[in-house]
């Protein structure tokens, strides 16, 4: 008998296949070798060790010897001719919207920013254009920026327009906001002025609260998914902005841009106030200064919401 079978008895002209949870590596054997407690093996016929597997559910452990639950973002459900298996060690495959390195395939993060960009499968891989292995497939390969489906589409000449447009509309109403600040006499403001800051505020407010939505690992209907990509803005995501097309941009790299965004915010009312005060107020900077905590107070309380979430977002 040939490996993988076995006689009954010995002399037997017929070979019987070695049962489910046995193996046999060696020919004209009138036994099969047993896998070990708690192992199996996919299909009859077993010839070699190797084909011991943990049951479907769970995997291998080299820590405890043993055959452990499958774990949160694996898949562990074995089957003949999978190639489920490096080295010596049976590595489960990834859900989709999770990620591992290729270095240690059982350490599973939450691909949370956008889980399209993480299609599941071996350790490393990721969606189309993305560095393969690049930690939670944050990273697109040179020349490309994110997409809403989650892969990388190739950069074109137009991307620069909303990073410049999003930079004049800051100074903008960050100007506004100034100016506001600097009337004289509040109180005596019209009514229509009044009304259009409320309404300025709560829409303000609403939009930050969309861009929250966005970031939770929810798969949103079209067309809201795309609404809800646009108004991720103001929750700081900055794949809005295509930078991946003029330089390499690190998840931490990204993080760093995030806070030092609220950091230009105020810099930029300094450099107003600081030219208002000299155009307008005979360069009275110290005295006019109540003018620029006020309206460095406003944009915090109205974006609130906006740095918040850019801070506490995961990548």
């Amino acid at each position: 008998c040939s490996r993988g079978t076995y006689a009954p008895e010995e002399g037997s002209h017929e070979c019987a296949k070695c049962p489910l949870g046995q193996y046999q590596n060696s020919s004209a054997q009138t036994s099969c070798l047993s896998c070990g407690a708690g192992l199996v093996t996919l299909e009859t016929g077993g010839s070699d060790e190797e084909e011991c597997v943990c049951p479907s559910g769970t995997r291998w452990s080299n820590s405890s010897s043993s055959c452990e639950q499958c774990q949160e973002g694996l898949s562990c459900e074995w089957s003949p001719g999978q190639d489920w298996r490096v080295g010596s060690q049976m590595i489960p495959s990834l859900l989709p919207g999770y990620f591992a390195l290729k270095e240690d395939p059982t350490n599973v993060w939450l691909c949370h920013a956008n889980h399209k960009r993480c299609p599941g499968g071996p350790a490393g891989r990721c969606a189309r254009n993305r560095k393969e292995n690049s930690f939670i497939c944050s990273t697109c390969e040179p020349g490309h920026k994110s997409s809403v489906d989650g892969s990388c589409a190739e950069c074109v000449g137009a991307d620069i327009i909303p990073a410049v447009f999003l930079a004049v509309l800051m100074i903008l109403v960050l100007g506004g906001v100034y100016y506001l600040a600097d009337r004289e006499d509040r109180a005596k403001q019209t009514k229509s002025t009044l009304l259009m800051v409320l309404i300025s505020g709560l829409t303000l407010n609403l939009y930050q609260q969309f861009s929250v939505l966005s970031l939770m690992p929810f798969q949103w209907p079209e067309p809201f998914s795309g609404l809800l990509k646009a108004l991720s803005v103001f929750s700081f995501d900055l794949d809005v902005l295509s930078l991946n097309c003029f330089a390499t941009v690190s998840p931490f790299a990204d993080y760093a841009m995030r806070v030092c965004l609220v950091l230009a915010m105020f810099f930029v009312l300094a450099l107003i106030h600081l030219m208002a005060s000299l155009l307008f107020h005979s360069g009275d900077i110290l005295r006019r200064s109540s003018t620029f905590w006020g309206s460095a107070g406003s944009v915090f309380i109205a974006l609130m919401l906006s740095i918040l979430a850019g801070l506490l977002a995961p990548l």
